[in-house]
């Protein structure tokens, strides 16, 4: 019935997740001394996703937008980890196609673990290095709000554009894009997932460690250049 009947003679009334058998019928049949048409009733969670939720609390489970539902007061907010202005950084020289490029890994201090990337091309000023520069940046505020590495891994790895081809890495000898050679030289060597770059990694992390090299008011900026066995 409701496909015949036009949305502007048609009301709909909002009930909570609780409501019984008897209220429906009290509401109904108040829409028939009122003198309406159409009367559609729609209790809370009724469906997988609803646009505007009716109370504060309760269950929010298909909401749309309920991370950001107030919960007992309390606004819950996705929160940025960001590295302090000392850190161990890593430097990896790379050379895809012919373009050669510096990326610069930033660390943080208790897990060794990426947080920032930057990533300068030779050729300052050209397009790709400016796309470069910004895409080093999305994925640093990525990391810092906690998305993992393995995830960024799984969904740039192998990605197919130009410039493409032969490296200088005889661990990646030839890669699709520079986004693929990136991603697949950090998972190498954070995440071993191509080789065990990740145990030389974690060997010269409890190397730094050991020597006593902190961060903080009266650390330092750590940069390794070398090439992974």
């Amino acid at each position: 019935m409701s496909a015949a009947v036009s949305g502007a003679i048609s009301k709909t009334v909002n009930m909570p997740e609780t409501v019984t058998s008897k209220e429906i019928a009290n509401a109904y049949m108040e829409g028939w001394r009122l003198g309406l048409k159409a009367l559609a009733i729609y209790s809370e969670n009724s469906k997988r996703s609803q646009p505007l939720p009716t109370s504060n609390g309760g269950n929010t489970k298909g909401i749309v937008g309920a991370h950001s539902l107030p919960t007992n007061g309390i606004v819950l907010e996705p929160v940025r980890r960001r590295l302090p202005d000392s850190r161990m950084a890593y430097t990896h020289k790379f050379s895809v196609g012919g373009h050669e490029g510096y990326l610069l890994v930033g660390l943080y201090p208790d897990s060794g673990q990426p947080g920032k990337i930057f990533i300068r091309m030779a050729k300052e000023g050209s397009t790709l290095s400016g796309l470069m520069e910004a895409f080093a940046i999305c994925i640093s505020v990525s990391l810092q709000y906690g998305v993992p590495l393995e995830d960024l891994h799984a969904k740039f790895s192998f990605m197919r554009f130009e410039p493409s081809g032969y490296t200088n890495n005889r661990d990646l000898p030839q890669v699709y894009s520079i986004i693929d050679y990136l991603f697949r030289w950090m998972s190498k060597t954070f995440l071993n997932k191509e080789g065990d770059g990740s145990d030389f990694w974690q060997e010269l992390w409890r190397t730094w460690q050991a020597a006593n090299l902190r961060t903080g008011e009266d650390g330092f900026v750590m940069s390794c250049t070398c090439k992974m066995p």
